[in-house]
């Protein structure tokens, strides 16, 4: 009993010696700790900071308090004294990212596994308490950072970036002159700006994209001359036909237009003022321009509705018009009114199954709404109200009043009095 008493007690007192004892180690007159908290790291420790103290990424038991901290990665974290890249013990810097010579740090001497050495183990002067330094560029870490040309996240020459990350024989991105391999150089590495963190020219224009942009006055969706906009997204001025001009509108509203278009607005044009057309002026309108005239939008309307004035009807983005009694022509009333929209372009623009019609010699046109002649508009067309084919026998129709004569009939059609359908 007596010899386990004292083998214990023995031991007990070698532990405490271990973690208490002091010396000057360095001969400079400062005592350090000898064991946890003398800078050495031990095979017992995880860590050794120079220090007893909690809080600061290594224990007062020398232990590592951080866990986020990635050893390897060149980026020295919470809890790591140095990180040279690498998860090899023997070169300065531990398999624990930990000083191997920690000793050493403060003696004016840059040793293995430290990055700075200023003479002293205070922190804050640009060299910390455990020789990393503080608040600059760290070659390796790759970033590009102030004092940096380059940093390829290695501290290897001979690879375009140096040990010291520094350009190798080439351009220096960054420095203001546009050198080779560079389109440009702003004397910044900072993306977003016009010219890249490599120094390349952002936001190019791309002829053949549909899209109008910087530098270009036209962009048809391809590089082919002679269609109005030629290979280099220019506008052809000089010998525009119409077609080519018409070509430039189609192929701006087919590549743009969000709903659709009016697809005979520009050959509408050619066709019907061919003297006071000018497809130069067309073909030098920018999509954007072109778009605002003959894109259309889908949208609904009350086309086919009852109504006793315009204010009740809605036509979206056109003109609300109620038709009553015998307006339009019509020689029997439009029983309870009819909402239409005047000016459509486009079916979309009157609505789900109600179609753009044209109900003049003026080409004035409006909504109305559709229907299924072969039953004569059973369910959708009012009392009163017929459903003729206006598609030529593809089964189109629109619900119009009941006719009372051949006159309220299309060209070739007779009034069935008896029904009130043209037939």
């Amino acid at each position: 009993m007596l010899l386990k008493t004292t083998l214990t007690f023995t031991l007990a007192l070698s532990a405490i010696a271990l973690t208490s004892c002091s010396d000057d180690r360095r001969g400079d007159g400062n005592v350090v700790f000898v064991g946890c908290g003398d800078g050495n790291l031990q095979s017992t420790e995880e860590c050794d900071d120079g220090n007893r103290t909690n809080g600061d990424g290594c224990s007062a038991a020398c232990t590592i308090e951080n866990s986020s901290a990635t050893c390897g990665n060149n980026v020295v974290e919470t809890g790591e004294q140095c990180d040279d890249g690498n998860t090899a013990g023997g070169d300065g810097c531990s398999a624990a990212c930990q000083l191997e010579n920690a000793a050493n740090c403060g003696n004016g001497t840059l040793d293995a596994g430290e990055q700075c050495d200023d003479g002293n183990t205070t922190s804050g002067d640009g060299c910390s308490a455990t020789c990393q330094t503080e608040g600059g560029a760290v070659c390796g870490n790759g970033t590009v950072e102030a004092g940096e040309t380059c940093d390829d996240g290695n501290t290897t020459s001979g690879d375009g970036c140096s040990s010291t990350c520094q350009t190798e024989g080439g351009a220096v991105c960054g420095n203001g002159l546009v050198e080779a391999g560079e389109t440009c150089d702003d004397g910044n590495t900072t993306s977003g700006d016009g010219c890249s963190s490599t120094c390349q020219t952002e936001g190019m224009a791309v002829c053949g994209n549909g899209l109008v942009e910087a530098g270009e006055t036209c962009d048809d969706g391809n590089t082919t001359s002679g269609d109005g906009c030629d290979s280099e997204c220019q506008t052809e001025m000089m010998g525009t036909t119409c077609q080519q001009a018409c070509n430039h509108v189609f192929n701006c509203a087919q590549m743009q237009c969000p709903g659709t278009y009016d697809e005979q607005a520009c050959v509408n044009a050619c066709l019907m003022d061919p003297q006071g057309f000018m497809p130069e002026a067309v073909a030098a309108l920018s999509c954007a321009e072109i778009n605002a005239q003959v894109c259309v939008q889908t949208q609904e309307t009350d086309a086919g509705n009852p109504c006793m004035a315009d204010a009740d009807c809605n036509a979206g983005t056109l003109q609300a018009f109620c038709f009553l009694a015998d307006d339009g022509g019509m020689a029997t009333p439009w029983v309870g009114g009819y909402c239409t929209a005047i000016g459509c372009r486009a079916d979309s623009e009157c609505g789900t199954n109600k179609y753009c019609v044209t109900i003049d010699q003026q080409g004035t046109t409006a909504c109305f709404q559709g229907c299924m002649p072969s039953n004569n508009g059973a369910g959708v067309c009012r009392m009163g109200y017929q459903c003729p084919d206006l598609s030529g026998g593809m089964g189109i129709g629109v619900c119009l009043p009941n006719c009372t004569a051949d006159a309220d009939c299309n060209t070739g059609q007779t009034c069935n009095l008896a029904t009130g359908q043209c037939t």
